[in-house]
């Protein structure tokens, strides 16, 4: 169901055009706002609402535009320093507006969140191909929506099994993940060819090399728990 809320996003590059085609149902306007006359004109040719912006702004003519109160904001330049700034600056411009700020690893995430974003979420091909995955599968698109870019308590987390992990070995289907860990394993990034991603469902024959990434969903402490027990990283 579409929300009376608006959305912009800031950037323009294949994250934030996947981002733009998956929430357009869900909001009453998206636009882009782009820094170049160049990805102006490919966001108008693409049939997008799109507006140019530079890091100076002000931001009067967004707050002139749009409900504030109402608003979904996300972040997704790729320049990890410019979206830092732009974060800090729209969240002293507007302090009710809901923030979603792309991280390309864990040291910029944390930035991010004290820079004033709402949710972090990471800007790497391995999620990227699962938000993809999960907007394209039968799950409710609202219930997926605000997994991905609202407020909610479960968190999607990638986790790299270690070198030394008892799991090594073993196959997906031979442990009870949601039962033992209250995790659930979407999908297995295979280590040993980078191209092979898998959802679980096609996957349950693989089994678990040093460096395969798996990429699950849980509430934070599962999660945190269940990257103890694999012995693995969480990127």
């Amino acid at each position: 169901m579409q929300t009376e809320k608006d959305a912009i996003v800031f950037g323009y590059n294949e994250y934030a055009t996947q981002i733009v085609k998956n929430i357009r149902s869900e909001y009453r306007t998206v636009r882009y706002y782009v820094m170049s006359q160049e990805s102006l004109e490919s966001a108008l040719e693409q049939g997008y609402d799109a507006a140019l912006f530079d890091l100076s702004d002000d931001w009067e003519e967004l707050g002139a535009d749009h409900d504030i109160r109402e608003l979904m904001v996300f972040c997704a330049l790729e320049n990890t320093a410019n979206n830092i700034f732009l974060t800090i600056s729209l969240r002293a411009a507007f302090e009710t507006a809901q923030i979603v700020a792309l991280a390309k690893d864990q040291e910029s995430g944390n930035k991010l969140t004290m820079a004033g974003a709402n949710k972090v979420i990471p800007m790497v091909e391995a999620t990227a191909n699962v938000i993809t995955g999960l907007l394209e599968s039968p799950v409710s698109s609202t219930i997926v929506h605000h997994l991905l870019y609202e407020e909610s308590e479960l968190k999607l987390a990638q986790i790299t099994v270690a070198e030394n992990s008892k799991f090594v070995g073993k196959y997906l289907h031979d442990i009870r993940w949601h039962e033992v860990f209250g995790v659930i394993i979407l999908a297995v990034v295979d280590n040993t060819v980078s191209t092979s991603f898998v959802f679980t469902g096609k996957g349950q024959k693989h089994q678990l090399d040093p460096g395969d990434m798996l990429i699950v969903i849980g509430y934070e402490k599962d999660i945190a728990d269940f990257k103890r027990s694999i012995g693995g990283e969480e990127t």
